[in-house]
């Protein structure tokens, strides 16, 4: 099955899966330092840097979309005020629930 790893930071849910027999093809991360290891440890898989500036047509076909958007804005421990998804991390939650409305994946992790 080949995949899309949204919020993709170094790369963990992409080893799982192609240890498990799939292909990433695409990569959505914005932080520098993570993209410095996946440039490194996936340096043929598209990059795309900026979630909310990232045209869903430019992305390719993918059977599956795998995310895990930054949750920062919903814990208790890292943040005290807790904005939840009104929160300026969290709310990219929408961006990705964005490309699953407009290029409507088979499966989402």
């Amino acid at each position: 099955m080949r995949f899309i790893s949204f919020f993709a930071g170094v790369g963990g849910f992409d080893l799982g899966l192609e240890r498990a027999g799939h292909e990433c093809i695409g990569q959505v991360e914005i932080d520098k330092n993570c993209n410095k290891v996946l440039n490194y440890q996936y340096p043929n898989i598209k990059k795309f840097k900026d979630i909310s500036k990232v045209d869903p047509d430019d992305l390719p076909e993918a059977d599956l979309y795998v995310g895990g958007f930054p949750c920062q804005d919903l814990s208790l421990c890292a943040n005290k005020k807790r904005r939840g998804f009104n929160g300026k991390r969290s709310s990219l939650w929408y961006e990705f629930i964005r490309f699953i409305q407009n290029r409507k994946p088979t499966y989402i992790v």
